[in-house]
């Protein structure tokens, strides 16, 4: 299932990868032709989006899935955010504690952990 955005969170998030880009390249772009968004990346970016907005796209990687586990990793501090894509419930890795390695934590202490020592 391919998630629905709006016009506007599609603008959001093509500005947010150009404004990327323009900040990590020493070659600009002379136009966005380059950048699209797709149904594969929708996919990828859907629940970081529900969870913290467009706007903080930027902060974070997309590192891959492990079910239906979404992995993002903060640009900055490089702390994971786990989301369960189907769900939106946030996951703690618990470097095999728990069978799947991974148990669910409050929506605050995960954003409390990713944000750590980074200004929000």
């Amino acid at each position: 299932m391919t998630p629905e955005f709006t016009p506007a969170e599609r603008n959001a998030v093509r500005m947010a990868d150009l404004t990327f880009a323009a900040l990590a390249s020493p070659v600009r772009p002379r136009d966005d032709s380059e950048f699209s968004w797709n149904a594969d990346e929708e996919a990828k970016w859907a629940p970081l989006i529900r969870l913290l907005g467009c706007a903080a796209m930027h902060n974070f990687m997309y590192m891959g899935e492990c079910g239906d586990l979404v992995l993002y990793k903060h640009v900055l501090n490089r702390r994971y955010l786990n989301i369960d894509r189907k769900t939106g419930q946030t996951y703690r890795h618990t470097s095999g504690v728990i069978p799947s390695g991974y148990e669910p934590i409050a929506h605050d202490e995960a954003l409390e952990y990713v944000h750590e020592g980074v200004a929000r």
